[in-house]
């Protein structure tokens, strides 16, 4: 037989001999399963339960006084008070007899602990699956997700570094390793977190909404407007060159392009220490 837990009856010689014993109750509508009648455990509790009311001549006895005084039947009769009286002789002579162990007791008692945590862990996919859920519509909807948010700044950060890396390239274009501001890298990298924000939202990726778009995120670096515009233009074309390029030595793509529903599902997935 299996560990059994969430069954505190179980065994119990009382709980037998008052419910147990009781499969099933008359009623209008015919003979109805009680709760004791409906446990799939109920054939072995009740082994193991008349075993234990047997378990000395004394025990036995007793049993046997308050089956003859109604059991669970006489108790619930209107002349209960023999039934009553039997039921604590035989209380008592268990209760002197001392408690009963099994090999179950551990698991029984460690049972209500790892019930909580089960039902702790059920809760904590259901807030995930829940969580997973907001975020794809939120997406699907042209909404930036925080956490994608907060990804997509990570990413722009990567990007810039990777654009001075590959900068040291001899294989390197000009239009990449020539800077005269020291600043293409990051203007590049804000350039695309821009493009990429908007197309989240469905907007336009012109050079013209980009660069409305730097100026609503506060990276316009101080340009006038049109200025801002044409250096746009100019980090447009790094882009595509970035997104393309490879790095001679290790084969790797410079930029990888970036996929808003691929980032978020990689991001959804729950670490090992938090999957159920």
């Amino acid at each position: 037989m299996p560990p059994l837990g969430g069954r505190p009856c179980f065994g119990n010689p009382i709980a037998w001999a008052v419910h147990g014993v009781v499969e099933s109750i008359p009623t209008r509508r015919g003979p109805q399963k009680t709760r004791c009648g409906r446990c799939k455990a109920r054939p072995a509790c009740g082994r193991i339960s008349e075993a234990r009311l047997s378990v000395t001549a004394e025990v036995q006895a007793a049993y046997s006084n308050f089956r003859k005084a109604g059991g669970p039947s006489g108790l619930a009769s209107l002349n209960r008070e023999g039934a009553k009286r039997m039921l604590g002789g035989l209380i008592q002579v268990l209760v002197a007899h001392g408690e009963f162990t099994s090999v179950n007791d551990a698991y029984a008692l460690a049972w209500p602990v790892m019930r909580r945590e089960h039902i702790r862990r059920q809760a904590t996919l259901r807030q995930q699956i829940q969580r997973r859920r907001n975020v794809k519509t939120e997406l699907s909807n042209g909404q930036i997700p925080e956490v994608l948010s907060m990804h997509m700044e990570v990413e722009r950060q990567h990007r810039s570094i990777r654009f001075r890396e590959y900068a040291k390239c001899k294989e390197a274009p000009l239009q990449i390793r020539i800077d005269p501001g020291g600043d293409n890298a990051r203007f590049t990298a804000d350039a695309w977190l821009a493009r990429e924000r908007r197309k989240i939202r469905r907007q336009s990726v012109t050079a013209y909404g980009i660069a409305k778009e730097l100026k609503e995120i506060e990276r316009s670096y101080g340009l006038g407007f049109e200025v801002l515009r044409d250096r746009v233009n100019k980090a447009l074309k790094r882009i595509e060159i970035l997104e393309a390029a490879t790095f001679r030595e290790s084969g790797e793509r410079v930029w990888d392009r970036f996929d808003a529903k691929i980032a978020l599902r990689d991001l959804m997935v729950p670490p090992p220490y938090e999957a159920v």
